[in-house]
């Protein structure tokens, strides 16, 4: 069992009688929303594990703090939700240093102020390894409805923030050993160390937008996430990915394969969301880093036309997801 059937299991276990606790949208999307008069509440949670989501290697410690909390604040974003609260978990492997823990404390807190969060407790614990558990808190605003996964129509069209396949770009250049030996490797470690979540491009896309995802699994996964949600599908056009200047050389030096990597890399934390022909020119007129790269279609799958003009499925799965 990987994480996505997992996360089904728990999901037909945990899902209760909606007038038990009245959720605005089922178990399954990028966070919880529930109701509040007049303002839903939307609840996440996200953890950093040693071992797992990074090595004490990889980054000064106040980068790996910084990455744990906006990775949390990310699923914020993507509901359109304004942040109010984070609780960190943390989990101390024996040993660790105390001037390392306070510096990612330090990390963290930057972050925190970055993104709007106001952290108010947790809990310290020890374990085999060191973990950042974060719990993040948000608000719709009054008479406002959540961003969510299950929106996508027919005929919509698919965009996304920024440029992808930075993070996995950027990890496998702190893998390598080696310092940066281009502007765009440069760029991708910069991205993993310190990502930024997308809350104000959230809340500026709400009255605009009919699905959105944060982007941690990988483009086309968040895709799937989406399109299964909404019951719908999606053509992506492969050369209107957004990348980096000289990203597929960077790619090429560190033998990895450019466009695979801008398709399934994970932890880029940009927004990939769906919304209608009609507000093309709205979206522009917001000055925002965002770029068309698709439509929604009725077919249940997630097609990518690729360079030689030919629609194909170039696999989904390949995006991150734990296994055991």
């Amino acid at each position: 069992m990987d994480e996505f059937a997992l996360i089904e299991a728990l999901q037909a276990r945990f899902t209760r009688d909606p007038s038990d606790l009245a959720p605005w949208i089922d178990l399954g999307d990028d966070a919880a929303v529930l109701r509040g008069d007049p303002r839903p509440s939307v609840l996440s949670v996200d953890a950093s594990v040693e071992g797992v989501h990074f090595e004490r290697t990889f980054a000064p410690p106040e980068d790996l703090g910084y990455r744990a909390l906006m990775a949390a604040a990310s699923d914020l974003g993507a509901m359109a939700a304004e942040p109010e609260a984070a609780l960190l978990a943390l989990t101390i492997a024996p040993g660790t240093d105390d001037a390392w823990l306070l510096a990612m404390a330090d990390g963290y807190a930057q972050a925190a102020a970055a993104s709007g969060l106001r952290v108010v407790g947790g809990n310290v614990s020890r374990g085999a390894q060191v973990s950042l558990t974060t719990t993040v808190t948000g608000r719709v605003p009054s008479g406002a409805s959540p961003l969510t996964r299950a929106g996508a129509r027919v005929g919509d069209d698919v965009y996304v923030s920024g440029r992808v396949g930075l993070a996995a770009l950027g990890l496998a250049v702190i893998r390598s050993g080696s310092p940066p030996r281009s502007a765009a490797a440069q760029e991708a470690q910069a991205h993993w160390r310190r990502p930024r979540a997308r809350i104000a491009l959230g809340a500026a896309l709400r009255p605009y937008v009919s699905s959105a995802v944060d982007l941690s699994d990988g483009l086309l996964q968040d895709a799937a996430h989406v399109a299964r949600a909404s019951g719908v599908g999606f053509e992506l056009v492969l050369t209107a990915l957004p990348t980096a200047p000289g990203f597929h050389a960077a790619c090429e030096a560190l033998e990895l394969p450019g466009d695979a990597t801008a398709l399934h890399g994970g932890e880029d934390y940009e927004l990939l969301f769906t919304a209608p022909p009609a507000h093309r020119g709205a979206i522009a007129s917001l000055g925002a880093d965002v770029t068309r790269i698709g439509c929604v279609w009725s077919a249940p799958d997630v097609m990518v036309v690729c360079r030689d003009g030919k629609p194909r499925a170039l696999g989904e799965h390949a995006g991150f997801r734990h296994r055991w």
